[in-house]
């Protein structure tokens, strides 16, 4: 494929810009038979992409014996583990036992289970209602050994009464100094997880830990193969376990792109393959990626390698632009002349046609005063007035108030549709056969903003900034855009290229600039902590542009300067700050 050919296929590929390339060494291990080979899977892989948006989607399978496995443990899960236990926990409903929100509540809870039941052969469930942090307090020299213990037993009151109180709730054995520990450890996990009254456990609950036991076995299952179970929802978890077990086909299409995936990484497209999935690309644009990819990669290794394309001459270059331009200048001037003698030969074959409204408006052109409305001239001389001035330029109002309402002319073209209000149009469209709505809806919506004075704005929160429907967009509704691609206005494409590539897609067709200064540059200007906390309005930012000001004023002088702000209060203090410097720069007045 010529280099021509591959920039044509660049230009015209709508896909998304990938960075991905390949060395010259990798693009010539492939044949034809290989590439497209691989451009099948990545089709298919693609095709594939459909179990991201399935319950199974976070799961990774590599064998069907996996699978196999796997769906039987989700059926037993569905049909029996998880319905008896539910049946029996009925606790987990009714929040008798604590508040459970997530599949890992439920686990700590029946952890908790086996050590309170432990502690009630030992106490009477009364020892809760006494104040254990005291009596842990009372009994911590216990935790510093026997000997410390056996002191306190002698010399300190309060140590033998915690002891002598805790033996009167004491069912059988000797009172153990970390028991109050282990109490105290227990009704704190009791209130934190929202549980009343003391601490206690069903009477089957050895029943409840069997059969929790079976289901923590089959959702660990599930979580090693990748799927976050624990921290679940459990009344969502319910949904995901019928989805899950209704699913039956998608592991399998996941063991398949498992072998597609690995044979991609061994035919060199892992890192595009990387790439795709990191920057979310849609599926289907991921066969226009992989063609972007190679392409490039194509024209970077003839373009570094061809001695013609080294021999490429800028005078040479620069020699056929010229002459371009100037034969486009030429035509340019020649259909100007064709357009006036078309209108011209028009005008007079309508004006001896209508001899009335010819004799009309040559007697409102000679008046210098009390001449007719516009409206009702245009209902006295209509075909002499549109064939004088087919052209008409004027706002939706104007429209409105000045025309007569009837169809006047061929067709009616809004410009910046996005800022226009239906209401507003409508009067313009009603006088046109045909309607052009051009615009932009990544623009600027219809806002009450310019109707507003600055009286009517206290601070720059207050600023009407939420958009309306706009005639643009009312249309897109109704009939099929068609989009203009070219991007004439910019000078240099990176004033177009932030735009171009995150709001449009890289879907504009752009050109180079010629000039050599930055269009865009970013200044810092570093803040002092503890200073100037108006996060509307900073005076290092205010000060820093006041010097570049000057600094213009005094290099560029023959170049106008605009200064735009994000707020009605920093522009002021900017306003201040230069009406301050300009009294010690008297020689820069003639620039302001």
């Amino acid at each position: 494929m010529s280099l021509y050919r591959l920039q044509g296929e660049l230009l015209m590929n709508s896909g998304p810009r990938v960075g991905t390339r390949w060395t010259a060494s990798a693009l010539e291990r492939w044949t034809p038979e290989s590439k497209a080979h691989a451009e099948e899977q990545l089709k298919e892989l693609a095709g594939l992409q459909s179990i991201t948006t399935s319950s199974w989607a976070q799961a990774r399978f590599v064998t069907v014996e996996e699978v196999a496995t796997t769906l039987a443990i989700v059926q037993n899960l569905r049909d029996r583990l998880w319905p008896e236990f539910r049946s029996r926990a009925i606790w987990i409903e009714n929040g008798e036992y604590g508040q459970v929100r997530t599949l890992q509540d439920i686990d700590r809870m029946l952890t908790l289970f086996p050590q309170i039941a432990e502690l009630q052969t030992l106490y009477r469930s009364e020892v809760y209602a006494l104040d254990l942090q005291e009596m842990a307090s009372a009994l911590e020299p216990a935790r510093r050994g026997v000997f410390s213990a056996f002191v306190h037993r002698l010399t300190d009151t309060r140590f033998k009464d915690a002891l002598k109180t805790l033996a009167q709730y004491r069912i059988a054995g000797a009172v153990q100094p970390d028991d109050v520990e282990r109490l105290v450890d227990q009704q704190a996990q009791w209130l934190e997880r929202g549980s009343q009254g003391i601490p206690r456990v069903p009477d089957d609950h050895q029943v409840h830990l069997a059969l929790w036991a079976e289901v923590r076995d089959a959702l660990n299952h599930l979580t090693r193969l990748g799927l976050p179970i624990w921290d679940h929802d459990w009344h969502g978890w319910e949904s995901m376990l019928h989805a899950l077990a209704d699913d039956r086909v998608t592991p399998h299409r996941m063991v398949r792109a498992h072998q597609l995936r690995e044979a991609l990484q061994g035919a060199n497209m892992g890192p595009l393959l990387d790439e795709l999935e990191n920057r979310q690309i849609p599926a289907e644009e991921w066969r226009q990626a992989f063609r972007y990819a190679v392409y490039s990669s194509a024209v970077d290794h003839i373009l570094s390698g061809d001695p013609e394309l080294g021999a490429f001459t800028r005078e040479n270059h620069e020699r056929v632009i010229e002459e371009f331009r100037s034969d486009d200048q030429d035509r340019l001037h020649i259909a100007r002349l064709r357009v006036s003698r078309h209108h011209a030969s028009a005008a007079i074959t309508m004006l001896n046609a209508f001899g009335q409204e010819e004799q009309l408006v040559r007697q409102e052109s000679q008046k210098k005063s009390r001449h007719l409305s516009l409206r009702k001239f245009l209902q006295r001389a209509p075909h002499a007035l549109l064939a004088l001035r087919p052209c008409w330029v004027g706002s939706p109002l104007s429209v409105s108030q000045l025309l007569p309402a009837q169809t006047l002319f061929d067709l009616v073209l809004f410009d910046e549709g996005s800022q226009v209000l239906p209401e507003d149009a409508i009067a313009a469209i009603a006088r046109g056969k045909q309607t052009v709505i051009a615009g932009d809806n990544h623009q600027l919506p219809p806002t009450p903003f310019f109707a507003s004075t600055p009286e009517d704005i206290e601070d720059d929160e207050a600023l009407p900034f939420e958009g309306y429907e706009s005639v643009l967009d009312l249309m897109s509704g109704m009939t099929s855009p068609w989009w203009l691609r070219w991007h004439y206005r910019s000078r240099d494409e990176r004033l177009i290229a932030f735009s171009n590539h995150h709001i449009y897609g890289n879907s504009l067709i752009t050109f180079p600039g010629r000039g050599h200064d930055r269009p865009v540059r970013h200044v810092l200007v570093p803040q002092t902590a503890g200073t100037d906390q108006d996060a509307q309005s900073v005076a290092a930012e205010a000060e820093r542009v006041v010097q570049l000001i000057l600094s213009h004023a005094k290099e560029r002088p023959q170049d106008s300067l605009g200064v735009i702000t994000m707020g009605i209060k920093h522009a002021e203090r900017i306003q201040m700050a230069l009406d301050a410097a300009l009294r010690s720069h008297s020689d820069l007045a003639d620039f302001f």
